[in-house]
């Protein structure tokens, strides 16, 4: 009989309340870990899951923007960081 853990990946799930991104544009976080993934709608897009803490609780949010996909993937090694997500035109960017 094959035994689940033997066979199954490990995933790396984040925790905390889901939120909205529009209810913490301009507001300061702590951004504490992030995963992307590729979309389950459409196969050619990345998605990224986003852990963060504000006013001392954890959420998550998530976006398939393709600004804050980089800027985490080129600042992971800062984390955990402070920030603030911004809407410049039609993106959002950490700033």
């Amino acid at each position: 009989m094959n035994k689940f853990s033997d066979f199954a990946k490990n995933e790396h799930l984040l925790t905390g309340k889901k939120i909205t991104i529009a209810k913490i544009l301009g507001k300061t976080i702590i951004v504490k870990d992030y995963r992307i993934f590729t979309s389950s709608f459409s196969s050619n897009t990345q998605c990224l899951d986003l852990q963060f803490e504000y006013d001392g609780e954890e959420f998550i949010i998530f976006t398939n923007s393709k600004v804050l996909i980089r800027q985490i993937e080129q600042y992971s090694s800062m984390l955990p960081f402070e920030t603030v997500i911004a809407k410049i035109s039609k993106y959002y960017t950490f700033t």
